[in-house]
């Protein structure tokens, strides 16, 4: 395949900004990449956002004094009942055989992107990635959380406790059917 490479300023990405473009030839179809120089940074193997000295593969730095403010989107526009999330891969290589087992995901469940914030880990050791009956947590839009439940309806719902405290240890819950379902904590 002849592929063209194009390196300097691209004027089609805005005033001052340094960018890359390749053009297959084969089919015509520009690929482009851009990135303004004084914001992002390759140092050593390591990327930084905002910052001169990136310690990390990936540092996304932003000095703002805000409540609640975030240095990373993700964001899946798409209507419907989407969702945008990040997924976890731990493997020995980084291969399409080798899937990500875990993942935080905002599933859209209403209008204008309210819905849960869902936690998947996989514990199966095949190469499959996390699937819907891995989701181990769940944070509705109302603030219920579920453990091993997909559907809160109180604040705190858990599936799967013990209902003896036998072989736990000092600081476990369980659950103890006997004294009328109350939970208790192991002394």
């Amino acid at each position: 395949v002849d592929r063209n490479i194009q390196i300097g300023p691209m004027e089609s990405f805005g005033s001052g900004v340094m960018g890359i473009a390749g053009a297959n030839d084969a089919n015509n179809a520009a690929i482009p990449l851009a990135f303004d120089a004084s914001k992002i940074l390759l140092m050593n193997g390591n990327v930084g956002i905002g910052t001169s000295s990136p310690p990390r593969p990936l540092v996304i730095e932003r000095n703002e004094s805000v409540a609640l403010a975030t240095q990373l989107l993700l964001s899946n526009p798409t209507g419907g009942p989407y969702s945008a999330g990040i997924a976890f891969q731990a493997a020995a290589e980084l291969s399409p055989s080798y899937a990500p087992k875990a993942g935080i995901v905002l599933e859209r469940e209403f209008s204008n992107g309210v819905g849960s914030l869902k936690f998947f880990n996989r514990a199966s050791p095949d190469t499959t990635g996390f699937q819907a009956a891995d989701e181990r947590m769940r944070i509705t839009s109302s603030g219920n959380v579920g453990i091993n439940k997909s559907n809160p309806t109180s604040r705190l719902a858990v599936v799967g406790l013990p209902t003896s405290s036998t072989g736990l240890t000092s600081g476990d819950i369980w659950y103890d059917t006997a004294a009328g379902n109350v939970l208790k904590i192991v002394p």
